[in-house]
């Protein structure tokens, strides 16, 4: 008596090889993912550090301009 599959061993191995694969796509994209993350996260915090020097020099040329005009 040949003993009856429920499901074909190969559809098996591709199925297997399916979920494998998914496996290791999700976990790229996560580490692309975190990446991205903090790649923008740096690069965010740059912005707003260059913008608050920036903002902290021409506050300090306004006082200078408006102690030199009130002399």
């Amino acid at each position: 008596m040949p003993s009856k599959s429920t499901t074909h061993p190969a559809v098996l191995v591709k199925l297997d090889a399916i979920i494998g694969l998914l496996l290791v796509v999700s976990l790229l994209l996560a580490l692309i993912a975190i990446t991205l993350s903090g790649v923008f996260g740096v690069v965010g915090v740059l912005v707003i550090a260059i913008l608050g020097v920036v903002g902290w020099y021409a506050y300090l040329q306004n006082l200078s301009r408006y102690a030199a005009g009130s002399d």
